[in-house]
């Protein structure tokens, strides 16, 4: 309806006004609450950018795969909850030990093996819901997925993270967990359209499955910035703001 179209142009006006007043206070000496000082740091960039995929596609997928439980399999909704059980129980697994790794090895390989394992697992996914079989095919890609979550948290926080100063942590963390809860925002809003476009046209199988590849997509480019990032682990050579090493 017309009114979100206006909710929509608004928010954009206001962003535009917030980037802005941000660049006056900086340029002004005065301590912007974000500061884009911080975007100059090639690691940093390209972190958010992998972060805001991430949060968009963690926020937007359970939802058809728990419907497709539900609605295609005759799950209830503590079944459906159950099945989600092998992603979460192999990211609890995995994430303490690649979080080890990640300090010590390049921490943008294992980000790039995390986000390219979701979008491969996504597709997966996608597969089994719309190819009529057991729903227990859909152990493999949760596991995937686990995999996935496991690879990418901390070792794209650590990548985006390490070349800044240390008096710049802190507004970075939150610059960089702001990005994530934007694309959580908006993953769920594009999913669920999305999804009930699907639902008007197709199956309920194919129509949960074929929404999750807009996450897909979306995750798939969190792979090509981690790729982009540069080595900067223990042992490297950093930059940071302010040309401190």
């Amino acid at each position: 309806t017309w009114w979100i179209w206006v909710m929509v142009a608004v928010s954009v006006l206001l962003f535009a006004a917030f980037v802005r007043q941000q660049v006056v206070a900086e340029a002004a000496g005065r301590d912007p609450l974000m500061p884009l000082s911080l975007f100059s740091v090639r690691n940093f960039s390209l972190g958010n950018i992998g972060i805001t995929g991430m949060g968009f596609t963690v926020a937007s997928i359970p939802l058809p795969i728990t419907l497709y439980y539900q609605q295609v399999h005759g799950l209830s909704p503590l079944g459906a909850g159950l099945m989600m059980i092998p992603q979460a129980a192999t990211s609890l697994v995995l994430s303490p030990i690649v979080g080890r790794l990640s300090d010590r090895h390049s921490a943008r390989k294992f980000g790039a093996f995390g986000f390219a394992m979701m979008t491969v697992s996504i597709v997966a996914m996608t597969l089994v819901m719309s190819g009529g079989v057991s729903h227990y095919w859909t152990i493999l890609p949760l596991i995937g997925l686990g995999v996935g979550n496991s690879f990418v948290w901390a070792p794209n926080s650590a990548s985006t993270m390490r070349d800044l100063a240390p008096e710049q942590m802190g507004v970075g963390s939150g610059v960089y967990n702001q990005t994530r809860q934007l694309g959580s925002v908006i993953g769920a809003a594009a999913v669920g359209a999305v999804m009930q476009w699907r639902l008007t046209v197709t199956d309920p199988a194919s129509a949960f499955g074929e929404a999750i590849l807009l996450a897909a997509a979306v995750i798939l480019v969190g792979t090509v910035t981690s790729l982009m990032s540069r080595d900067n682990h223990v042992g490297a050579a950093t930059q940071t703001v302010g040309g401190r090493s």
